[in-house]
């Protein structure tokens, strides 16, 4: 009985795995898509659970004859020229933020020139008729023939996938192509209004930097919320001119639990030598009663979305290594209150050279000219001065009058070095330099003053006409008195 039992173990463990895989291939969902052969068409095929799509790997099946089955947007996309009617089946494992989920792809390809419908019945029968059948095509009915892709179209073969970062974040975004010369990162609004090429989108939202615009891994770092819905795609343009666009990416950007941490102060690019140690070092500020954390970061491509970060280097300062050559550095501070976290705020990115050998002072006299009274030179950042020589002067001359003074102006042709002299004027000149108000202060004193000599004049005349004309005395009379 037990050797029974255990000859038969093995048939229900393998009954049990056939039962489970019939049940999750019942359970796996199926995408129908139905395209018309000889046409160029792009499908696109979301993911079941409605998330975005990470990673996806075909288990079974192919998809059908002149198409690809690859990653775009969210999802996936069927892309080519279907060369033959048929239907094909590809069993998907599709990887999302979340879970793993598998779905079938069912392929319904048609062809480009149906059979066609059956003719109805002769009016002239009175009793109905069936409808005759369809007739085959006559032999030797050439197939139809295939609209041929575009002459030098690109194929994508990477999208840009969606991004969703905090307020003042970096977001990258990677797109590849085959048989592209050039590309172009394209940003959309989320009405589908708005076009802007990815390269001024710092003027259109001041604060971000962009980096990587002309190659295929773009970085935009400082993302403001404003950005939140738009999308982004590439165009690749093909050595015809043909071009071939991406599938969208929507940028997605959430309000920072924690205000961001402002820069007040940026790296400074180094040019270093033998014997030179100077340092990186940058200052930020942060709100919210907040802590500021630092990171540094390094790069051999002037691109953000390529460096690593250094470890230990968590400080506001930081002494690149001598690594010969240029690398290029950058700090990302962070505010930090309790449990919540504001996004990474990069720095400007900057290059540190290090030079081999001792720094040799090559002299540079292509600054301006400096000069004195008598001369003019070129001089190098040492102090050593080359060029000198003489001023030539081109004069200017206002000649001087019997009131005025005269000027005369030299200019040195050579450095711009400027002169003045002036001209005496003649014996007039100092009454016609007086102030007109201390003028007009005399001329009044003058008039009052005579004013007052006429009146002191007048009144020892009026004095002296009165003495002549005494008046009688009063009192007795003293004399004889005659009469007649």
């Amino acid at each position: 009985m037990k050797k029974w039992i255990r000859s038969l173990a093995p048939l229900a463990a393998a009954a049990l795995l056939l039962f489970s895989a019939i049940t999750a291939a019942a359970a796996e969902e199926r995408v129908t898509v139905t395209v018309t052969a000889g046409s160029w068409c792009r499908v696109l095929i979301p993911v079941p659970n409605g998330e975005t799509l990470r990673e996806h790997t075909v288990l079974e099946g192919e998809a059908a004859p002149g198409m690809v089955l690859r990653a775009e947007g969210t999802g996936l996309a069927l892309v080519g020229t279907p060369a033959q009617a048929g239907r094909w089946d590809v069993l998907v494992s599709a990887k999302t933020d979340s879970e793993t989920v598998r779905f079938w792809i069912e392929q319904f390809v048609v062809s480009s020139e149906p059979t066609p419908a059956p003719t109805a019945a002769p009016t002239a029968t009175p009793a109905p008729t069936e409808a005759p059948k369809a007739t085959a095509a006559p032999a030797g009915t050439p197939e139809p023939t295939l609209a041929p892709a575009p002459e030098g179209l690109p194929e994508i073969t990477k999208d840009p996938t969606a991004e969703s970062v905090l307020a003042g974040g970096t977001a990258i975004f990677v797109a590849r192509a085959s048989n592209a010369v050039s590309l172009q990162w394209i940003l959309t609004d989320p009405m589908d209004l708005q076009s802007l090429d990815v390269s001024a989108a710092a003027q259109r939202f001041p604060g971000i930097t962009v980096y990587g615009a002309e190659t295929e891994t773009l970085a935009i770092s400082g993302m403001p919320e404003e950005l939140d819905g738009w999308q982004m795609e590439c165009r690749f343009t093909g050595p015809s001119g043909a071009v071939a666009t991406s599938a969208r990416a929507l940028i997605t950007v959430k309000p920072s639990p924690v205000s961001a941490p402002i820069f007040l102060t940026q790296p400074a690019a180094l040019d270093l030598y033998d014997g030179e140690t100077p340092e990186l070092s940058a200052e930020a500020i942060v709100f919210d009663e907040a802590e500021v954390r630092y990171q540094w970061y390094t790069t051999s491509e002037f691109n953000i979305a390529a460096a690593r970060e250094i470890e230990g280097a968590t400080g506001p300062e930081f002494a690149p290594p001598r690594l010969e050559g240029t690398f290029y550095y950058c700090v990302a501070a962070k505010s930090v209150k309790g449990w919540e976290e504001s996004a990474l705020v990069f720095s400007e990115l900057v290059p540190v050279t290090v030079n081999p050998g001792p720094r040799v002072h090559v002299h540079d006299f292509s600054g301006p000219w400096y000069w004195n009274e008598q001369t003019h030179w070129h001089a190098c950042a040492c102090g050593q001065r080359q060029d000198e020589a003489a001023h030539e002067f081109l004069w200017e001359e206002t000649e001087a009058t019997a009131f005025s003074e005269g000027q005369r102006t030299g200019v040195c042709a050579v450095c711009g070095y400027r002169v003045s002299e002036t001209l005496k004027a003649g014996p007039l000149s100092k009454l016609a330099s007086l102030d007109m108000d201390r003028l007009l202060l005399a001329a009044l004193a003058a008039v009052v003053a005579a004013v007052i000599v006429i009146a002191i004049i007048l009144m020892a005349r009026a004095g002296a006409k009165k003495k002549k004309r005494r008046p009688p005395r009063s009192g007795t009379y003293h004399g004889t008195h005659l009469r007649k």
